[in-house]
């Protein structure tokens, strides 16, 4: 699979022009792995998706601002992540970080001075954070302003609610909270407890939620719900370079143009867009 052949195809939407300062809130980069190498334990394995080309895929969608997400394959080594905040730079690029729990605060400040803003842990996927660190964890970067980023699966979820809610700083679920059209009414309702508490945020996205694929109608009513409850608290992440998918690889303008039917409100797609992304990770 060829991550980076789908940015020559991807055109800036036509449907939606999207608000200065617009912020992409969850991508990945993938260096050299003789530079930066994979961890052994891993679910895949990704070809390089260097900061350049992110560049250039958001300037072609019209984003000025983005995230960059550890990715599983990495474990605990930020050294890709944070390199690309410092290619892309960070008057305009954040970063999300995995730790093992063994940091320094020296350390932790450190990465926050380039850049990061949380740690994310993930379950769906082989190379990331014990669960069991959680509490100690957030604990440890709550000083800096920090949040937890969690992908888990919407199961998951709802034996987690209490500790989530428990923990000393906010939390973003990731993917939609992996909520499909499927899920249990207890899934849901888990996932809504979560948002309508005041400190949990929603990265919403789409493939990787949709049993029906493009043009991802089945995603359009969850994306709904959380924007009704939370539009103060919902993020969007693009998810580029689309990492670990064999069948299909997304166009990113596309991708943009469902948010003008997730949010046809201009003042809530501003807050999806520029605002709750400024004030969530410090722009």
């Amino acid at each position: 699979m060829n991550y980076l052949k789908q940015l020559d195809e991807t055109s800036r939407p036509t449907r939606l022009q999207v608000p200065e300062g617009a912020c992409d809130c969850h991508s990945h980069v993938f260096g050299d792995p003789a530079i930066y190498p994979f961890v052994a334990e891993r679910s895949y394995t990704p070809p390089p998706a260097a900061p350049a080309e992110y560049r250039r895929m958001l300037d072609t969608i019209g984003f000025t601002r983005a995230v960059i997400v550890q990715p599983s394959v990495y474990g605990f080594d930020n050294r890709c992540t944070l390199d690309g905040v410092a290619e892309m730079g960070l008057d305009r690029t954040r970063a999300i970080v995995q730790i093992s729990g063994n940091e320094s605060a020296a350390e932790l400040k450190a990465m926050d001075e380039r850049g990061a803003r949380g740690i994310r842990f993930i379950t769906v996927a082989k190379g990331g954070t014990s669960l069991d660190l959680l509490k100690s964890a957030a604990g440890a970067i709550a000083p800096l302003g920090w949040h937890v980023q969690m992908y888990l699966s919407s199961d998951l979820i709802v034996k987690m609610a209490d500790t989530i809610l428990s923990l000393p700083v906010d939390v973003v679920i990731d993917h939609m909270g992996h909520i499909t059209t499927d899920s249990s009414a207890e899934e849901c309702d888990a996932v809504f407890r979560l948002l309508d508490s005041g400190r949990v945020w929603m990265k919403l996205s789409s493939y990787r939620v949709s049993h029906r694929g493009a043009p991802y109608l089945d995603v359009k009513p969850i994306a709904e719900e959380y924007l009704r409850r939370a539009p103060d608290r919902c993020v969007y992440g693009s998810d580029w370079p689309h990492p670990n998918l064999t069948e299909f690889m997304p166009d990113d303008g596309p991708l943009i143009d469902l948010l003008a039917d997730w949010a046809p409100d201009e003042v809530v797609r501003r807050k999806l867009l520029v605002d709750n992304p400024a004030r969530l990770y410090r722009f």
